[in-house]
């Protein structure tokens, strides 16, 4: 799951409240979901937002693909708001994740939004457990979708 400043800043680095923002947010969704049952994630920083990592079990199929898009349809509604974004487009086996150590170069580096390095921030002490089906089921679950209007 990443979180990150609000659409609108593309090709821009975060400021330093963006930024903050977007690690606190990640912080409290990690909280609310180890409420939920789900296991300790890797807490990372992406240089302009957060990403928290979590293991998962599922074939790299349609159904899986779904499950996983309502996940962070749910988070997003939950969590997203003018300041901090869930992005809602990391559901696909294929992506291609963040390498941490690596600068985060979105534009021009400025005083204001600033490059800065991606970096692990915290991760379980032995390796990350994996999510269950069930749990994953759940989350999905805890917003009906939305019907069609007639």
């Amino acid at each position: 799951m990443t979180l990150t400043p609000p659409s609108g800043r593309a090709g821009v680095s975060a400021t330093d409240a963006e930024h903050a923002a977007a690690l606190e947010r990640a912080e409290r969704v990690a909280a609310w979901l180890t409420g939920r049952g789900f296991p300790e994630p890797v807490l990372a920083d992406s240089g302009n937002g957060a990403h928290l990592l979590y293991a998962i079990d599922l074939p790299n199929d349609g159904e899986a693909t779904r499950l996983v898009k309502a996940c962070l349809s749910v988070l997003d509604a939950l969590f997203s708001d003018a300041t901090v974004h869930c992005d809602t487009a990391n559901f696909n086996a294929g992506r291609i994740w963040k390498l941490y150590g690596t600068t985060a170069r979105k534009g021009d580096s400025t005083p204001e939004r600033p490059h800065r390095k991606a970096r692990i921030c915290s991760a379980p002490p032995d390796a990350p457990q994996v999510v269950t089906d069930d749990l994953l089921q759940e989350l999905a679950d805890a917003i009906p979708p939305r019907s069609a209007p007639p």
